[in-house]
C-alpha cells in the first residue's frame, strides 16, 4: 500500500514550543559532608532558595523540604522519596518576602533509610520547593515547582 502525504505536510507543521517562563527561585542543595558510611544512619542537608527574578518573591519558608528525593546509585531506578507532611503537621503555614538576589537558607537533620542505603555506591539527593500543605490557599506565595540541583552522596562501608 502506498500512501501519499505531500498533501498533508502543512498540516501536520508542529507549533513552535512556547518558551517555559524562567523561574523566579534558584533552589540548591549541599550537605554537611559528601561522604557518609552506611551505619551512619543520616547527615544535615542544607537549603538555599534565592530570588533569581528582579521582583520581590514571597515564598513558604517550608516549601523546601516539601519533597527530598534519594537516587540509588546506577543502573537501578529506586528512589526514596521523603516529603514535609509529617514534619510540619499542625503548623501555620508561613511566608517570607525575598527582594531580588537574596536567599533564605535552612538546615534540616536526614534521617537515612535503612531500607533504603542498604548498599555502598554513588547516590544522589534533590529537593523540590513546593507547598507543603497541598490544597490550602496561599495567595501572593510563589509555590513552585523548583528543583535543585542533584548533591552526590558517597556511601561507604566503614567497617570493612
Amino acid at each position: 500500500m502506498v500512501m501519499w502525504l505531500g498533501a498533508t505536510a502543512g498540516v501536520c507543521a508542529q507549533q513552535p514550543a512556547k518558551a517555559e517562563e524562567p523561574k523566579p527561585l534558584k533552589l540548591e542543595v549541599s550537605a554537611n559532608k559528601t561522604r557518609v558510611c552506611l551505619d551512619e544512619g543520616s547527615i544535615y542537608l542544607t537549603a538555599r532558595i534565592t530570588n533569581v527574578s528582579r521582583e520581590r518573591v514571597t515564598i513558604d519558608p517550608d516549601g523546601v523540604w516539601s519533597r527530598v528525593t534519594f537516587f540509588a546509585p546506577e543502573p537501578s531506578d529506586r528512589t526514596y522519596v521523603s516529603t514535609s507532611k509529617a514534619w510540619f503537621e499542625g503548623r501555620k503555614p508561613r511566608s517570607r518576602a525575598l527582594n531580588p538576589g537574596r536567599n533564605y537558607k535552612d538546615s534540616a537533620h536526614h534521617i537515612l533509610s535503612n531500607q533504603f542505603f542498604t548498599a555502598p555506591g554513588n547516590y544522589r539527593v534533590k529537593l523540590t520547593y513546593g507547598p507543603y500543605a497541598v490544597g490550602v490557599e496561599r495567595p501572593g506565595v510563589y509555590l513552585g515547582p523548583v528543583e535543585s540541583n542533584e548533591l552526590a552522596l558517597q556511601v561507604v562501608d566503614c567497617k570493612k
